[in-house]
């Protein structure tokens, strides 16, 4: 009896500390992953302010206004991760009564999320090899999907814009101060009444957000504007 139970027990200390080196492994993983995200959100800070400060240098030098213009509008391409192309969704409630208008439109990824809830998306991009990957990403999706969607090879600008914003009532922007600032009186002036606008990381302007919502750590954050 005395040995079974030696037994009995010896089985389960071995057992708690298997539990306690699952635990431990657990553990690890969690803070590896919060080490990793935290490099990750710094080295995008420093991405955005060296593209900033080079793109100003930029801007400034040049005499040929359609030349500064055109540079204005160059973001860096840093794709909207997933996790955050659905909570715009999710913040601006798109729905199938909607349409969507991406400026600066990438890969088309934000474009794609909308028409797979049901809405019609019109995204600008200037890049000639983003928009093919925008284009060939729309190609790979249903044939309602493919309905949906509308990619404009040209900068977000002129009639083409101003046709677009007419039927537009939710407006997605990631991109820098100094575009945002070009575009934010002609968006007001042209969107519908109530329109949404999400944008992401930065601000709309001097415009006060009627809601935020925090995005890895509140570093990028998702605000959103309703237009009056």
């Amino acid at each position: 009896t005395s040995v079974r139970k030696e037994k009995i027990t010896s089985v389960r200390k071995e057992k708690l500390k298997g539990d306690g080196e699952i635990e431990a492994k657990r553990t690890l993983k969690t803070k590896a992953r919060q080490f990793l995200s935290a490099l990750r959100r710094r080295e995008f800070r420093k991405r955005v302010q060296r593209f900033i400060k080079d793109k100003k240098i930029q801007i400034g030098s040049s005499t040929d206004s359609a030349t500064s213009s055109k540079a204005l509008f160059r973001s860096p391409f840093v794709p909207t991760c997933h996790e955050a192309v659905n909570q715009f969704l999710d913040l601006a409630k798109v729905t199938g009564q909607d349409t969507v208008c991406d400026i600066g439109c990438g890969d088309g990824r934000v474009l794609i999320a909308s028409a797979r809830r049901g809405a019609r998306a019109i995204g600008f991009e200037i890049e000639e090899k983003f928009y093919k990957r925008a284009f060939d990403a729309v190609a790979q999706e249903s044939r309602s999907v493919k309905e949906r969607v509308t990619i404009i090879n040209e900068k977000a600008e002129g009639k083409r814009l101003v046709e677009a914003l007419k039927r537009t009532t939710v407006v997605f922007l990631f991109l820098l101060p100094d575009a945002i600032r070009v575009l934010q009186p002609i968006l007001i002036e042209n969107l519908p009444r109530k329109a949404r606008i999400v944008t992401f990381t930065f601000k709309f302007g001097d415009m006060q957000p009627v809601e935020e919502m925090p995005y890895r750590g509140n570093v990028t954050p998702l605000r959103l504007y309703i237009v009056p």
